[in-house]
């Protein structure tokens, strides 16, 4: 509920995984957005860019359009982190580690991606990387969310 309105109905794993709104990805669990536009329609995922890097992404939107305004999500457990690969794959970037927090059964990372952005990331800690280490930095294409909403205020 916000302001007095209901956001979503759902089960919680529906709210979770398939929040609405930003409100609801954010109220549920730890999110990082970041906007965009819908460069490319190809089927069933679409092509966007974030301030000049370009991510392939599930169509989660019914009536998406090229140049559409987006909001990406990503839950920080469902992004990748890898020691530096040899080859490309889909949205797979390398980053820097610019903070590192041992959690205990967990760590929390922030990386900072090629354009500047900076992403977190929580692994079951079992790679260790040490701030200032270059990483490849993987955002699977079916665990980034785009919502049609660009506003965050709360």
């Amino acid at each position: 509920m916000k302001n007095g309105r209901i956001e979503q109905i759902g089960s919680p794993r529906d709210i979770y995984e398939r929040p609405l709104t930003s409100f609801v990805a954010d109220f549920i669990g730890l999110s990082d957005f970041f906007k965009g536009r819908v460069v490319a329609v190809e089927g069933a995922h679409i092509r966007i860019t974030i301030d000049g890097l370009e991510l392939t992404v599930v169509k989660d939107l019914p009536n998406v359009q090229v140049g559409q305004a987006i909001t990406l999500f990503i839950r920080p457990n469902n992004v990748q982190l890898m020691p530096l690969s040899n080859g490309p794959t889909v949205n797979t970037f390398v980053g820097q580690i610019s903070k590192m927090t041992y959690l205990g059964e967990a760590i929390d990372y922030r990386v900072i991606l090629p354009n500047g952005l900076e992403v977190r990331v929580q692994t079951d800690g079992s790679q260790y990387f040490l701030p200032g280490s270059s990483v490849s930095v993987r955002l699977p294409p079916d665990r980034c969310h785009i919502l049609a909403e660009t506003d965050q205020s709360g």
